[in-house]
């Protein structure tokens, strides 16, 4: 008895479609993003009103820039705690 090819293809067709759609979306390392994180004002941040860019803990290289509350003034080094708001961060203010 021949094998059914056309099944057999079209079973691969579908194992090749799922793979590629589950690394477009992230794959299992995708992680789900947490609504707190710390990190360090970077060194050479300068307090001229522009968005400070931030070392998150546990990844060397700053991301940013991020907005922050009025009521605080980043300064270089500072630790702070970002909050999830929408799909960014915000800097909340410095931890003391």
């Amino acid at each position: 008895m021949k094998p059914n090819m056309n099944n057999n293809a079209g079973n691969l067709l579908n194992i090749i479609s799922d793979e590629i759609q589950r690394q477009l979306n992230g794959g299992r390392r995708k992680r789900k993003p947490k609504e707190h994180v710390l990190g360090t004002i970077t060194e050479g941040y300068i307090n001229d009103g522009s968005r400070p860019f931030v070392i998150v803990d546990g990844d060397p290289i700053p991301i940013g820039p991020f907005p922050y509350l009025s009521i605080y003034q980043p300064a270089p080094s500072d630790r702070v705690l970002l909050a999830k708001s929408g799909r960014k961060y915000v800097i909340l203010g410095k931890i003391i």
